[in-house]
């Protein structure tokens, strides 16, 4: 037996399929006294399952896919050095390829992806087969490998055994340096500071075995679709442990944007099976941005970034339709995506049309309706939504009209009815409100105009005439006027996308929410205070359920 002040290497272990559990080292000769612990997680599981947002779930093509073959991905978001030969991916596809290819009941979620966190599996205990089985390759890797490595980091290794003779356990590095984090933290919220861990908090804690879960969902069907997949997910995965002869009822989801809408239908579903969530940057009541990105495109610059940024925003806006006639046919026949739209919640009015003279003063008219449902299916406002001539590029539907009113429909219900404004009683939610990453908090068409006689009445009725590729729109006001509107500008605090009115949604319903900065939306979980945020609230749930 090698002497007991001789080092030693920590190895994990992991459970079989016949429920045993199983932990692999390595033959060494005899002159090496370096010992093997094997380290063997608690019977009670706890699992934790991030849940991305729309678009960053990988998809792959399914049966009837007219453009790909099945199994050849349908949307994968670059990683990285990927970005330039997406672009001119997408680039070279024009409308009705991209129908083709991102067409709901033909596309699936791919699990195939590489994690690009290879290297580190090792550290923190996760083979590359267990990260493929845990769906850590469904989600896009550059958004969401950190906060998935992070979370196996840190609820991996609670203690550290001392590897001098007789002196005993201590907190592993992670759960020091978490409280080190809380220490320096600024969030801003609305009752008071979280509190740090305690020692007896994270002894707590390693009662538990928390295994990490990425989880996909075709974010082109609408969200009740999604939250039943999920539903089974996570059956699916409790049954697993539960068949192991372990201990586990209930699991943690953490989600990003419209994952929440996902997660929180979900566990209206189930409640007794979800321990707690913690959503991050979720539009809680839709966003103008999608508006945006309906009638006129993605959007390509924003005056609160940098020249660098603003590029980088162009080239995003090409994979993502960088006008109406690339992103309608996608978003008009993808009740998931409308589903993004201001809801029935979100504070009105939210739309408007300026009117700049040459001599006096600008008017702001609202665009207002009583119903947005019934206004994002109506195709006679000049100001509508849809223009019904982008819809159906690959001539798919008999009647591409009456398809695309159908998923309005179900996106009215899925808000009103399905997701109500229901929240899981042990929530907790952060949300950008970054000056610095402005959204769109309203949208507003703008024009000048020769003459200051324009009304209400005048404006409300008006045609349009021709629909330009800037997004801009020709409106016939009166016999003798035509109007040039361009849509305006971001102009609310927010985290680029989704802005503050939506993204504070959660307050008054969650345990607490945090309003943040310094970050953009896709970045929150990149983000270093946000990660350790996660990490915290995860912590506080799961002290819930010890």
């Amino acid at each position: 037996m090698s002497d007991a002040k001789e080092p030693t290497r920590i190895v994990a272990a992991s459970a079989t399929s016949a429920g045993s559990l199983q932990a692999k080292t390595l033959l060494t000769p005899k002159a090496c006294k370096t010992r093997a612990k094997v380290n063997v997680p608690p019977d009670r599981v706890m699992p934790i399952v991030f849940v991305p947002g729309i678009m960053g779930s990988n998809l792959k093509a399914s049966a009837g896919n007219r453009a790909l073959k099945r199994g050849e991905p349908a949307w994968r978001p670059p990683n990285g050095d990927e970005a330039i030969s997406e672009v001119s991916r997408w680039k070279s596809r024009g409308s009705a390829a991209r129908q083709k290819i991102l067409n709901g009941p033909t596309v699936e979620v791919d699990d195939s992806a590489a994690t690009r966190l290879d290297p580190l599996h090792a550290e923190i205990g996760l083979s590359a087969d267990e990260a493929k089985e845990n769906g850590w390759g469904e989600v896009h890797s550059d958004s969401y490998q950190t906060i998935l490595y992070a979370l196996r980091r840190q609820f991996h290794r609670f203690i550290s055994p001392q590897l001098t003779h007789g002196a005993g356990n201590t907190l592993s590095n992670e759960w020091v340096g978490l409280n080190v984090q809380i220490g320096r933290a600024s969030w801003r919220e609305g009752s008071g500071l979280l509190s740090q861990l305690t020692d007896c908090d994270v002894r707590a804690l390693a009662d538990f075995h928390y295994p990490v879960y990425a989880c996909g969902y075709n974010w082109l069907n609408s969200n009740a679709v999604s939250a039943t997949a999920l539903k089974q997910r996570i059956e699916k995965i409790i049954k697993k442990w539960q068949d192991l002869g372990r201990k586990c009822d209930k699991v943690i989801l953490v989600t990003h944007s419209m994952g929440g809408l996902v997660a929180r239908a979900c566990a209206k579903q189930i409640p007794e099976k979800i321990a707690g969530i913690v959503h991050g940057c979720m539009p809680a009541f839709g966003a103008p941005a999608c508006y945006r990105r309906v009638a006129c495109g993605t959007e390509t610059c924003s005056p609160s970034k940098g020249k660098l940024e603003n590029y980088k925003m162009s080239q995003i806006a090409i994979i993502l339709g960088n006008s109406a006639a690339l992103t309608v046919p996608v978003i008009g026949n993808s009740a998931g995506a409308l589903e993004l739209l201001p809801t029935h919640l979100y504070p009105a009015p939210w739309l408007f049309a300026s009117v700049k003279p040459r001599f006096g003063e600008e008017r702001l008219f609202p665009l207002r309706f009583e119903n947005p449902y019934k206004f994002y299916a109506d195709l006679r406002p000049w100001y509508r939504l849809i223009d019904p001539e982008l819809l159906d590029p690959s001539h798919t539907y008999a009647d591409a009209v009456s398809e695309f009113q159908k998923n309005v429909i179900k996106a009215e219900v899925f808000h009103r009815e399905i997701l109500g404004n229901y929240y899981h009683p042990h929530t907790y939610a952060f949300f950008g409100a970054d000056e610095k990453q402005l959204a769109y908090g309203s949208f507003t068409w703008s024009a000048n105009a020769e003459t200051s006689g324009i009304t209400e009445a005048t404006l409300l009725n008006g045609q349009i005439e021709v629909r330009r590729d800037d997004g801009g729109r020709q409106v016939r006001i009166m016999a003798n006027q035509h109007l040039q509107f361009s849509p305006s500008v971001q102009n609310e605090v927010g985290d680029g996308t989704v802005p503050i009115q939506s993204g504070q949604g959660p307050e008054g319903q969650a345990i607490r929410t945090f309003s943040c900065d310094g970050f953009d939306h896709q970045g929150g979980f990149n983000n270093e205070s946000m990660i350790y945020l996660t990490l915290l609230l995860v912590s506080r749930i799961a002290l819930k359920n010890v």
